[in-house]
């Protein structure tokens, strides 16, 4: 269900794999903000994946860029790909409490949908 690109804690250290497509303007950015499955938890509608999010520095050992797929309608917007192969990070860049990243995105997905919104109306 859902999320696929996971982070196991090694030590200390987090290590993330997986791949993440459509990410908006990756290719120009220095960093990126991920937000990884970092456990599971049973809850009365079944299993449910604990997210995590985290700050990943481009040329991060194991951090790919890739170009992403052709848009036909908005052909001034890019889109890549991040790819994830035994990307080690260091705890430091764990964003705001492990396990707590949905929280994370919430603190500016009201701000971004509302700029969406107005984008589509003109």
């Amino acid at each position: 269900r859902g999320m696929k690109a996971t982070a196991v804690q090694d030590g200390s250290d987090w290590v993330l794999n997986g791949t993440k497509h459509f990410i908006s303007h990756a290719d120009l950015a220095d960093f990126a903000i991920c937000f990884m499955a970092s456990g599971e938890e049973e809850t009365p509608r079944g299993k449910r994946k604990k997210i995590t999010a985290f700050f990943v520095d481009k040329g991060t050992k194991g951090f790919t860029v890739r170009d992403g797929y052709r848009n036909v309608s908005h052909r001034g917007y890019t889109n890549s790909i991040l790819e994830f192969d035994d990307c080690r990070l260091p705890a430091s860049q764990v964003l705001g409490e492990v396990h707590k990243g949905f929280d994370v995105a919430n603190s500016w997905l009201g701000a971004t949908r509302l700029q969406v919104g107005a984008t589509c109306l003109g």
